[in-house]
C-alpha cells in the first residue's frame, strides 16, 4: 500500500492545490460593472465576459442548494479561481460556464464533489467536458455526486473490467443491503455509477465505443442476473416454487447483440 501510494503521489507533486497560485488578484464578485475583472475574463478566453462575471457573481450572492452548509460554501467561494481558470480550458469556455451553472442549480449535496474538485484542477477540465458534450452524465453527476469517487481510482484508467470483476463489485456493494428496497436502492446506483464511469472513459479518449459497448452489456447483464435471482426469491417466499420450475431472460435488441450504448 505504501509502495502504491508513494507512486500515486509522486503524479501530483509541485500541483497547487487550490489551483490558484498563478492567478492575478481580482474580486470575482464584482460583478459585470468591474472593468478589471472583464478584463480578466476576456484574456482567460471567455467571448462573452460580461455574462461570466454574472454567473460567477451569482455563485456568490445565490441561494444555491448545495452551497446551504456553511463549509461547503466556504470552500466554493476559495475554490472559485481556480474553477474559472479550469473552465477556461474547455473547448467552449463560456458554454462550460453556463452548463456549470446549471449542475451546481441541480447538484443536492456539494461538500465532496467540490472538495474533490479544488484537489485536482484537471477534474475541473473532465467534468467541463462531461457538462458540455454529455448532458445525461452531468444530471446523474448533480442527484449522485459520490459516483465522481470512482474517477479517482487508480484502476479507473486501466483495463476495462471484465465481468468477474462487475459481478465481484457488484456482489461487495449488496451484501450488507438491509431490505429489499435498500437492495434496488444499491443497485441502481451501481448501475448509474457504471454508466458514468464507462461514459466518462469514452469522453476522455481512453476507451473505444465498441469496448464501451461491450461493457455497458457486461454492466447490464449482470444487474439482470442479479434482479432475477432476487426477483425469484422473492416470488418463493411469497408464493412458493412449481415443481420442476424453470425462468428465462431473453435479451434482446442491444442488450442481446452486445451492442449496447
Amino acid at each position: 500500500l505504501k509502495i502504491v501510494q508513494n507512486h500515486y503521489g509522486k503524479l501530483f507533486e509541485g500541483d497547487d492545490p487550490t489551483g490558484t497560485a498563478k492567478l492575478p488578484d481580482v474580486d470575482y464578485g464584482a460583478g459585470p460593472e468591474d472593468g478589471r475583472l472583464i478584463e480578466h475574463l476576456a484574456q482567460l478566453g471567455f467571448k462573452k465576459p460580461v455574462a461570466v462575471a454574472g454567473t460567477v457573481q451569482q455563485w456568490i450572492e445565490g441561494d444555491y442548494r448545495a452551497l446551504r452548509v456553511e463549509a461547503t460554501r466556504a470552500a466554493f467561494l476559495e475554490f472559485i479561481p481556480g474553477l474559472i481558470d479550469g473552465l477556461a480550458h474547455a473547448e467552449e469556455p463560456d458554454d462550460a460556464v453556463a452548463a456549470f451553472d446549471r449542475f451546481l442549480g441541480a447538484l443536492q449535496r456539494g461538500g465532496r464533489l467540490i472538495s474533490l474538485l479544488s484537489q485536482n484542477r484537471d477534474f475541473v477540465a473532465l467534468v467541463a467536458l462531461i457538462l458540455g458534450a454529455a448532458p445525461r452524465l452531468g444530471d446523474m453527476l448533480a442527484r449522485q455526486p459520490q459516483i465522481m469517487d470512482g474517477l479517482v481510482d487508480p484502476r479507473f484508467f486501466g483495463a476495462m473490467p471484465d465481468k468477474k470483476e462487475l459481478s465481484e463489485r457488484l456482489a461487495a456493494t449488496l451484501q450488507d443491503a438491509s431490505s429489499y428496497e435498500d437492495f434496488l436502492d444499491r443497485l441502481r446506483l451501481f448501475g448509474q455509477e457504471s454508466l458514468f464511469l464507462i461514459g466518462t472513459r469514452i469522453l476522455s479518449g481512453t476507451v473505444s465505443a465498441q469496448h464501451a459497448s461491450t461493457a455497458f452489456a457486461d454492466v447490464a447483464e449482470g444487474i439482470v442476473h442479479t434482479v432475477h435471482g432476487l426477483v425469484t426469491d422473492q416470488f418463493a417466499a411469497q408464493y412458493g416454487r412449481i415443481k420442476g420450475q424453470e425462468t428465462a431472460i431473453l435479451a434482446m435488441g442491444r442488450l442481446g447483440s452486445r451492442e449496447m450504448t
